[in-house]
C-alpha cells in the first residue's frame, strides 16, 4: 500500500474512537504508523529517482535545444555568406559584361574607322588610276595613226 492509503486507513481507525461507544484499535494504529514509516523512504527514493530522471530529460532537452539553435545560426550565417558571395559574383559578372560590351563597341568603332580609311585610300587610288586612264585616252586621241 502507498502512504496515502495507509494514512486514510489510520484516519478511519482513529475516527472510530471519536464516535460514542467507538474504540480505536491501538495495536492496529501502531502497525499502520510502522508501515507508513517503512513505505515513506521507498516512496521518497522513487520520487527522487523521478526528479533525477526529469532533471536529466530537461538537461538533454536544453542541450539539444542549444545545439539546434547553434546549428540554425550557423546555417543562417552560411546562407548569408552564400548570398553575399552570389551578390559579389553577380556584380563582377555585370562588370565583366559591361567591359566586354564596351570593348566590343570600341573594336567595332575601330573596325569601321579602319574600313573607312581603307575605302578612302582605295577611292583615291581608283581616282588616280581613272585620271591616268583618261590621260592615256587623251594621248591616244592626239596621237597620229600612221599607216605603213
Amino acid at each position: 500500500m502507498n502512504v496515502y492509503a495507509l494514512l486514510n486507513l489510520l484516519e478511519a481507525e482513529l475516527e472510530k474512537g471519536s464516535v460514542p461507544r467507538g474504540r480505536a484499535d491501538l495495536g492496529k494504529c501502531v502497525d499502520i504508523v510502522a508501515e507508513i514509516r517503512h513505505n515513506i523512504p521507498a516512496q521518497i527514493k522513487e520520487s527522487e529517482d523521478i526528479i533525477r530522471k526529469r532533471d536529466h530529460i530537461i538537461s538533454q532537452a536544453e542541450t539539444e535545444s542549444r545545439d539546434m539553435l547553434e546549428d540554425a545560426n550557423n546555417q543562417i550565417k552560411h546562407r548569408i555568406n552564400e548570398h553575399e558571395i552570389t551578390q559579389h559574383a553577380y556584380a563582377q559578372s555585370q562588370e565583366i559584361l559591361a567591359n566586354a560590351q564596351r570593348n566590343a563597341r570600341e573594336i567595332r568603332m575601330g573596325a569601321v574607322a579602319y574600313a573607312e580609311d581603307v575605302l578612302l585610300e582605295l577611292e583615291d587610288y581608283i581616282r588616280a588610276q581613272i585620271d591616268i586612264v583618261r590621260e592615256n585616252r587623251q594621248e591616244l586621241k592626239h596621237t597620229p595613226v600612221s599607216s605603213k
